[in-house]
């Protein structure tokens, strides 16, 4: 091969290469630009995305509520994406675990704001979460918005803070009115020490004794108990007509009931809406039979009856058809104050604020004051062959 031949084949073939090169990456680019995220939970990047925090239980006995929440989140935002999303601007969710405790979800906001820098968290599922996420968004005036937490103190912990959820003052008082009214007067009452339940237990004692009742046993026991025995002692002793069975998950309610039925405590119980869950009866199989519980109402309107469907079709029997209802508005209730307001937070906390007739699958509702939903939806039921049937 002479030397002009071997200079100018060399010249072409390093140009040709490079100019493949250069292509290659500009369509990795491109791709990299228009990446949406599914159903699968796969991350999207586009650069030009609104970054959505989710904070919630992924992992421990919480964690098929946070499942709930973050399946039901995603239904919600694929639909969105799928017709071009906000004001041209696809949505792109970021969750992160917060184990239904404090520190985990202090973790998670902190790793949301200050590294993806989102504008918007949604959570935590459980009132730990959000009452630690609380102290750290409220002054960087990001949005947080709990779909299921429930404790009275989220009510005042500020002006960035929404949830579309009942709280406990609006349900633990019916609790005690309803035993009252079922003619018990004596009743032992058994907690988890978390912030949702601790905050059940104090509001419903306070109105079982308005209502002239007797707490015989007011046992607590550590989040992720598996062992229930000397709290049951306890409430053996007392001889109570009745027991408040009061779990932050399923799972703990669940080990819970079982092994009161194993030490031989035949009292009727009460509970919330956690020993109607698929593993709650799992778990404690014929020891929930018959119990009552008080629980966010099933979906009712014609559009949550459909996403209920839906969600059965791609994630089977929903823990509570509220919490997919719940969730799913919620996105729909921030897509609505993204298209007004873009990512200025204080605009969105203002517009929040002026719903009060919201037409959502869960019902139609709006916003008080302090953030809280303005609507309760509530009924009892009781698990009769392992099956809720709604009593009232």
């Amino acid at each position: 091969m002479n030397k002009k031949f071997d200079k100018n084949f060399w010249y072409v073939f390093g140009t040709s290469v490079g100019i493949i090169v250069v292509a290659v990456l500009i369509v990795m680019m491109i791709v990299d630009l228009s990446t949406t995220k599914g159903l699968t939970g796969q991350v999207i990047k586009n650069k030009d995305s609104i970054k959505l925090g989710l904070i919630t239980p992924l992992t421990g006995d919480a964690a098929s509520f946070g499942q709930a929440e973050l399946d039901a989140t995603n239904i919600a935002i694929d639909e969105i994406n799928s017709k071009g999303g906000v004001n041209g601007r696809l949505l792109q969710l970021i969750p992160e675990d917060g184990r239904c405790n404090g520190r985990d979800a202090t973790s998670a906001a902190q790793k949301l704001i200050n590294i993806d820098k989102v504008r918007i968290i949604l959570g935590g599922a459980c009132s730990g979460e959000t009452l630690a996420i609380a102290p750290i968004s409220e002054p960087s005036k990001i949005i947080l918005f709990a779909a299921f937490s429930s404790s009275p103190k989220i009510s005042d912990a500020g002006e960035y803070i929404f949830r579309n959820s009942p709280t406990d003052n609006d349900w633990a008082p019916i609790m005690a009115e309803t035993l009252t009214k079922q003619g018990y007067k004596k009743v032992a009452v058994v907690t988890e020490n978390t912030d949702y339940a601790m905050g059940v237990r104090d509001i419903f004692k306070v109105k079982f004794k308005e209502l002239g009742g007797t707490i015989v046993a007011d046992e607590v026991y550590s989040q992720g108990s598996k062992d229930f025995r000397t709290q049951i002692l306890k409430v053996k002793d007392g001889n109570p007509d009745v027991i408040f069975v009061n779990p932050q998950d399923d799972v703990s309610g669940a080990l819970l009931a079982k092994q009161l039925r194993e030490l031989g405590v035949n009292t009727p119980f009460y509970s919330a809406f956690f020993l109607s869950s698929p593993k709650a009866i799992e778990l404690a199989g014929s020891a929930v039979e018959g119990a009552t519980y008080l629980d966010v109402r099933d979906l009712s309107t014609n559009a949550g009856k459909a996403l209920i469907e839906e969600y059965k079709r791609e994630k089977g029997t929903p823990v509570s058809e509220f919490i997919i209802g719940a969730n799913y508005d919620r996105v729909y209730i921030i897509k609505g104050a993204l298209e007004k307001c873009s990512e200025d937070t204080t605009c969105i906390k203002n517009y929040l604020y002026t719903i009060k007739n919201y037409e959502g699958v869960i019902g139609t509702y709006g916003f008080k004051s302090n953030g809280d939903m303005d609507t309760v939806f509530l009924s009892m039921k009781r698990i009769v062959n392992g099956t809720s049937i709604v009593l009232e």
